[in-house]
């Protein structure tokens, strides 16, 4: 109880110190009648129809319909989002340490902990472990990583159901999970002691650099061998991906500035992103995706960025209007794969009837996920 008391008067004393020094431009306002959630939904519907139609060998058939899919990937918008969002969450005067770690927990860890029980159930359903196989060490062990922080490990004796492994795309969830640590400590111990903007946006300029950089030295081998452990540790860690969060966080820093850049613009946007996409990397091929660690690929990755954050705050009652305040993103992404896996266990090559069926059924698995689960749990921030 003591403990308790002393993190909660912890928490609630920085907060004071929070709304007292924080610089007034780093106080923004974001209306709360937004897009968020229709925006996380198309990234992850992107991810699950783009998942599917590799693993199930579908891209020849369908390439013309997902083409346009390439441009919009899904996880560089979650961790933009998350980069603007968070912020936001950290910095607002009416948090604090102890509420930010709950709210995010609360978001995360109860869908996943039931993904991890419907995976448990359909591995002893195909006979992957047993009853007496699952409290092996090899087992327990990669029980215990999918509710921490390292959701990409897969034991080697699971790797025989489905595509090899039983939930591959979490791997996102635990940098996402990272993210949610290294943020608090990084505007701790830089933004919030800097009263001047423009030394806060060349610090942040600075680290997109250092990130890129480490990026780049990561794929080429620069830093350590290949397909090593260190390598795929690095390969899952935030800071392989911290470029993608930093553009959402110099967006949020510098908001109230290009507010009026980007709020009601989102059709603009989207011409100069579609564009871009059609000649640059399309066209004239001068980058892959915005993935690549290129300059016309970071380029891309900006303007794709810019468009996410103008797409929330245009037209901003357009997500409840369509999807009635139901946030089904997250069951979308977490759930996708073992109804995949679980069908490519049977049988490997699904029409695109029911392909596209397949997918219907993972939204409304998410559907009852956020009823039965994630809104449940959210009444308790």
């Amino acid at each position: 109880m003591v403990c308790c008391r002393k993190i909660t008067n912890f928490s609630v004393n920085f907060a004071n110190f929070v709304s007292e020094n924080l610089p007034l431009f780093m106080q923004q306002t974001i209306n709360r009648e937004n897009n968020f959630d229709l925006i996380r939904l198309i990234a992850a519907v992107q991810v699950m129809f783009w998942h599917g139609a590799d693993h199930f060998g579908l891209f020849p058939t369908l390439w013309d319909y997902l083409l346009p899919l390439h441009h919009i990937p899904g996880v560089p918008i979650f961790f933009t989002i998350s980069g603007f969002l968070i912020s936001h969450s950290v910095l607002s005067h009416r948090g604090n340490w102890w509420r930010y770690a709950k709210n995010r927990a609360l978001r995360i860890y109860p869908a996943l902990l039931n993904c991890l029980l419907i995976t448990i159930g359909l591995l002893l359903i195909f006979g992957v472990i047993s009853l007496q196989t699952l409290s092996s060490k090899e087992v327990t062990l990669w029980m215990a990583a999918q509710v921490s922080f390292f959701q990409y490990y897969t034991a080697d004796s699971l790797r025989n159901w489905g595509t090899g492994t039983p939930n591959g795309s979490l791997w996102s969830i635990a940098v996402e999970l990272q993210f949610y640590v290294f943020l608090p400590l990084f505007l701790r111990g830089f933004l919030i002691k800097i009263k001047k903007r423009w030394i806060q946006n060349l610090i942040l300029f600075g680290l997109f650099l250092v990130a890129i950089s480490f990026s780049y030295g990561l794929e080429n081998q620069w830093i350590i061998t290949k397909n090593s452990l260190f390598h795929k540790l690095l390969g899952n860690s935030v800071f392989h991906y911290l470029r993608f969060f930093f553009i959402g966080i110099a967006i949020y820093i510098n908001f109230d500035f290009l507010r009026k850049l980007l709020e009601g613009k989102a059709i603009i946007w989207l011409v100069i992103y579609g564009f871009y996409g059609y000649f640059v990397n399309y066209d004239w091929k001068l980058y892959e995706s915005v993935y690549s660690l290129t300059f016309f690929g970071i380029l891309g990755t900006i303007l794709l960025s810019f468009l996410t954050i103008s797409m929330a705050f245009t037209v901003p009652k357009l997500s409840n209007r369509i999807l009635g305040k139901n946030d089904i993103s997250y069951g979308t992404y977490i759930y996708h794969m073992l109804v995949f896996n679980t069908v490519y266990s049977i049988y490997k090559t699904p029409t695109v009837p029911e392909y596209i069926f397949l997918n219907c059924i993972v939204l409304f698995i998410a559907w009852l996920s956020w009823k039965l689960i994630e809104k449940p749990a959210l009444a308790f921030k």
